[in-house]
């Protein structure tokens, strides 16, 4: 998660993932009202795992416990 204020391109939010090995991270995208989950693959690469949008529930692959329901999220 990057703080707030911060600006950095894609590639760099992909390099400081990557570095620090996260296991997936979500990018939520209002005005679209998508979101597009990517995952760490074994070779330490990410890869879209799907992208979710209207009525869909989203399931982490890394948190078996997260489930997000996008109504929730985009209501």
């Amino acid at each position: 998660m990057l703080p707030e204020r911060t600006k950095v391109s894609y590639e760099e939010f992909l390099r400081l993932n990557q570095a620090d090995e996260r296991l997936e991270y979500w990018l939520v995208h209002p005005k679209s009202k998508t979101v597009e989950v990517n995952v760490l693959n074994e070779d330490g690469l990410y890869e879209q795992s799907g992208i979710y949008k209207g009525l869909d529930v989203v399931f982490s692959e890394s948190f078996l416990d997260l489930v997000v329901d996008l109504r929730d999220v985009f209501a």
